[in-house]
C-alpha cells in the first residue's frame, strides 16, 4: 500500500518514480510512500515486457527499495545492462529473464562492490547476435560479480554471452589488492557462449576470486574454456559436467591450493590444462598445490593445433596431484613434465599417442593403466613405476594369409595381426619359419598402412637375437635378415597413410 506522509521540512523527499511519489508542484514536504514489508517486484517500478523498453532503470529503483527483488517467472524484460553497486544484504530471483538490447555491449546483471548477495533462479540472455565490442572481453558476459564478498551465483540460467565468460567473478582490479571473496557459483545452467563473430571468444566460467566454490553447474557449447580461474588461491571446482568446448574444459592458470575433482568433460581440445597465469606482476603466477582427483574426461582431440591431452601439466607448475582420473578417447592421455607430481591410479584408454607422458624430477607415477594407447604407451618414468601397460592386441584383426612360408609360432603366443587406433597402427603376434632376405611375411589391407616405410629391429629367437622388418607403403611386411625361428611383431606401430 502507499501511505501519504506530510509536514516535512522542504526536500525531505526527492520522487524517485516507485517508492516515493512527489505530489506535482510539491516541495518535498510531503509524498506517497510505499508501505510494505518482504520483496519487492520489478512491475511495481514500471518494468514492462515490451521489447523496445530499456528496464534497467526500473530494476534499480527495486534494487534500492528492498532486499529481495522478483523478476518474475515466466516474463523477459530487455535491458541495456544492470548493475548494482556497492550494496548489501540482497538477492534477485524469480524466475523471469532478462535479455540484453542489441549494440549494449554490456554485462547482463553486474553487481560490483557489494557484500552479501545473491542471484538466485534468474534466466539470462546475453544477446550475443545483437553485440558488436571487441576491445573489452568482459563487457560480453551474462552475470558478473566485481569486486564483491559473500555472493551467491546459483540455480541460474546463462545463454548466448558474447564475450569474457557467461559468469563472470573478478576481486580486484588489476593490481595485486585482492578482496576476500567468499564466492558460490553453483548449480547453473551455461550453453551457447560466444562465437557470434570469428573474434569473439567466451568461456563459460572465469573466476578470479579467492575461496570460492564452483560446484554442480551444467556447461554447454561455449567457444574458449568451459571453466577458467587465473590469479585464486583456494578455489574449489567439483562435480561440473562440461561439454563441447572450443578450447580447455578446465583451465588452472596461476593457481593456489585448488581441488579439481569429479568433473566430467566432454569434448574439447584439452581436458585439463595446468599453467601459468597470463601476468607475472599478479600472485600467484605459477600454478601450485593443485589436487586433480576422480574427473572423467573423454572425446579430445588435437584438431586444429590443439594438444588434444585428457590432462596437461606445464613443467612450470609443481606439487600437482593427478589421481583417480578416467581418460578415454584422446590424443594423449596425461602429459606432465612438471616437478614434484603426484600421477597415481589413472585409467587412460584409446589414446592415439602415448598413454602417459611422464617424465619429472623427484615425481612419484604409480599404479596407473594405459589400455589401448598408440606409439608407445608410455615416457619417462612411467614403466619403472609400476604403471601397467595392457595387451594392445584386444580387438586385433588376425594375418589370415601367409606368404612364403612363414606361419604363427602358437602354443601360447600371439598369432600375429594389426590394430588401428585413430591414425596408429600397432601390429602383433609371434610368427617363425619363412624366407628371409627381402619376403614378406603378410600384406596389410588399405588403411592399415604406413604414410613412408618404417623399418624395425624387433626381438627374435634367442637371448639377443634380433630380426629386421620393413613394412612398405604397399603393406608388405617384410623380412629383412636376422632371427627367423621366433620373430616377436609386437613392438612396431607406425601412422597410418
Amino acid at each position: 500500500i502507499r501511505v501519504f506522509v506530510s509536514g516535512k521540512p522542504s526536500g525531505t523527499y526527492v520522487d524517485n518514480g516507485s517508492s516515493i511519489i512527489v505530489p506535482a508542484g510539491g516541495d518535498g514536504s510531503a509524498a506517497w510512500l510505499w508501505c510494505h514489508s518482504g520483496p519487492v517486484v520489478i512491475d511495481w517500478y514500471g518494468a514492462t515486457t515490451t521489447s523496445t523498453v530499456d528496464n534497467a532503470p526500473f530494476i534499480l529503483k527495486a534494487a534500492q527499495s528492498g532486499a529481495t527483488v522478483i523478476i518474475p517467472q515466466g516474463k523477459v524484460y530487455s535491458v541495456s545492462g544492470v548493475e548494482i553497486t556497492d550494496k548489501s544484504n540482497f538477492t534477485i530471483t524469480g524466475g523471469g529473464q532478462l535479455r540484453l538490447m542489441d549494440l549494449s555491449n554490456k554485462p547482463v546483471l553486474r553487481a560490483t562492490r557489494c557484500t552479501n548477495w545473491q542471484f538466485n533462479n534468474v534466466k539470462i540472455d546475453g544477446n550475443k547476435a545483437g553485440q558488436n565490442n571487441t576491445a573489452d572481453r568482459n563487457l560480453g558476459s551474462c552475470l558478473f560479480a566485481y569486486m564483491s564478498s559473500d555472493w551467491k551465483i546459483i540455480n541460474c540460467e546463462a545463454i548466448n554471452g558474447y564475450s569474457g565468460a557467461c559468469i563472470l567473478a573478478i576481486d580486484n582490479s588489476g593490481d595485486a589488492t585482492e578482496v576476500q571473496t567468499n564466492g558460490l557459483i553453483g548449480w547453473n545452467t551455461i550453453k551457447d557462449g560466444g562465437g557470434a563473430t570469428a573474434v569473439t571468444l567466451c568461456d563459460g566460467i572465469f573466476a578470479n576470486s579467492d575461496n570460492t566454490l564452483i560446484v554442480g553447474n551444467t556447461i554447454h557449447n561455449v567457444s574458449d574454456y568451459g571453466i577458467a580461474a587465473d590469479y585464486s588461491r583456494n578455489l574449489k571446482i567439483v562435480d561440473n559436467s562440461i561439454r563441447q568446448v572450443g578450447f580447455v574444459g578446465i583451465g588452472i592458470l596461476g593457481a593456489y591450493d585448488w581441488d579439481v575433482s569429479n568433473n566430467r568433460i566432454q569434448q574439447g581440445g584439452i581436458g585439463i590444462a595446468v599453467t601459468l597465469s597470463g601476468n607475472t606482476a599478479i600472485s600467484p603466477y605459477i600454478s601450485r598445490d593443485v589436487r586433480i582427483s576422480g574427473n572423467i574426461i573423454s572425446d579430445i582431440t588435437n584438431a586444429g593445433g590443439l594438444l588434444g591431452d585428457g590432462i596437461f601439466v606445464d613443467p612450470s607448475a609443481l606439487d600437482i596431484e593427478v589421481s583417480l582420473n578416467k581418460i578415454r578417447n584422446v590424443f594423449r592421455g596425461i602429459a606432465c613434465s612438471s616437478a614434484n607430481c603426484l600421477v597415481i591410479g589413472n585409467t587412460i584408454r584409446d589414446a592415439v599417442d602415448r598413454g602417459l607422458f611422464v617424465d619429472p624430477a623427484g615425481s612419484i607415477v604409480y599404479g596407473n593403466k594405459a589400455i589401448r594407447c598408440g606409439v608407445t604407451s608410455y615416457y619417462g618414468s612411467s614403466i619403472s613405476n609400476k604403471t601397467l601397460f595392457e595387451d594392445t592386441s584386444v580387438g586385433a584383426i588376425a594375418a589370415t594369409t601367409f606368404l612364403n612360408n612363414w606361419v604363427n609360432v602358437g602354443g601360447s603366443y600371439d598369432v600375429a595381426g594389426f590394430l588401428r587406433q585413430g591414425g596408429i597402427v600397432r601390429l602383433c603376434g609371434q610368427v617363425k619359419s619363412g624366407s628371409s632376405n627381402g619376403s614378406p611375411i603378410f600384406i596389410l589391407p588399405v588403411g592399415y598402412r604406413p604414410k613412408t616405410p618404417v623399418r624395425v629391429a624387433v626381438p627374435g629367437d634367442t637371448v639377443g637375437g634380433v630380426a629386421n622388418i620393413l613394412i612398405d607403403i604397399s603393406g608388405n611386411v617384410i623380412h629383412l635378415s636376422g632371427a627367423v625361428a621366433e620373430v616377436h611383431l609386437a613392438n612396431i606401430s607406425f601412422v597410418t597413410a
